[in-house]
């Protein structure tokens, strides 16, 4: 599978560019699922978790990144680029487990049909993982 180059995203972005920053973004374009702020700070040697944390938030918010909440409220993360394009979520109440679901057309029909401008739709589908199912 194709990634984007993090050092051009981050350019095209106009976010400062430090090794620290290239180093978090190609590890998160590397990544297939979602993770979390912890499991990108594991991945990646010399950044610390403040940083990691601010740096995800910043993705974020130029749409870089995407962020769900987790069955607890804890927060996760996924690389949200032309790779990896919107789909729903199943999180399980259990282990805290996020699977990536396949896409489905989605068709979202508003009250008036006109004025409004979409910027997000989310799907997340709450229960058990099959392991936690059979345990």
């Amino acid at each position: 599978m194709e990634r984007c180059e993090a050092l051009q995203v981050l350019r095209d972005h106009k976010i400062r560019v430090t090794a620290g920053r290239k180093a978090l973004l190609e590890e998160v374009f590397r990544r297939d699922g979602a993770f979390s702020a912890a499991e990108l700070h594991r991945a990646t040697e010399g950044v610390d978790l403040a940083t990691v944390y601010r740096f995800l938030n910043l993705l974020v918010a130029r749409g870089i990144a995407r962020a769900l909440r987790g069955p607890q409220g804890e927060q996760f993360f996924e690389k949200a680029c032309v790779h990896n394009p919107v789909h729903p979520h199943f999180l399980c109440r259990k282990c805290g487990s996020v699977f990536c679901l396949p896409s489905a057309p989605l068709d979202v029909s508003l009250p008036g049909g006109g004025g409004f401008l979409v910027e997000e739709v989310s799907l997340i589908v709450r229960g058990l993982c099959p392991s936690c199912r059979d345990s």
